[in-house]
């Protein structure tokens, strides 16, 4: 056998349990991923077990939304006036603009209420979504 054939053979041989190892790895870490969306979707959206209406046209919107962080926590600064601005909950800084959705009982919301907040995590900025008075 000529040394070029020895040689392909070779690294035939090392390269294909290689190239099988690292498509392992890819799927592994897209199923991670994908895990991770399924685990967001029914911890925050538990209370659709059913296939109520109200629960599916949330989820659609807060998908539309790219809501990607729920929490609630203790307003403890906001604007002195409106609503615009950011306001502090829990110890997050959270940005609150004319797009934001704010659900309020009968009273004005004030520091110390429990909140409920839906918003978008990106670029290290928190944006609300929606908040509701709890």
């Amino acid at each position: 056998m000529k040394t070029t054939h020895k040689v392909i053979l070779a690294s035939l041989v090392c390269a294909i349990p290689l190239g099988l190892l690292a498509h392992d790895k890819y799927e592994d870490k897209n199923q991670k991923n994908e895990n991770y969306k399924e685990s967001f979707k029914s911890h925050f959206f538990e209370d659709d077990k059913g296939d109520h209406e109200d629960y599916k046209y949330e989820r659609e919107f807060y998908e539309k939304k790219g809501v990607n962080y729920i929490f609630e926590g203790k307003l403890e600064e906001k604007p002195k006036t409106g609503f615009t601005g950011v306001w502090k909950i829990s110890g997050n800084k959270i940005l609150v603009d004319d797009t934001t959705i704010i659900i309020q009982e009968d009273k004005a919301l004030k520091v110390g209420d429990e909140l409920y907040i839906a918003a978008k995590r990106q670029n290290g900025q928190i944006k609300a979504v929606e908040i509701e008075q709890d």
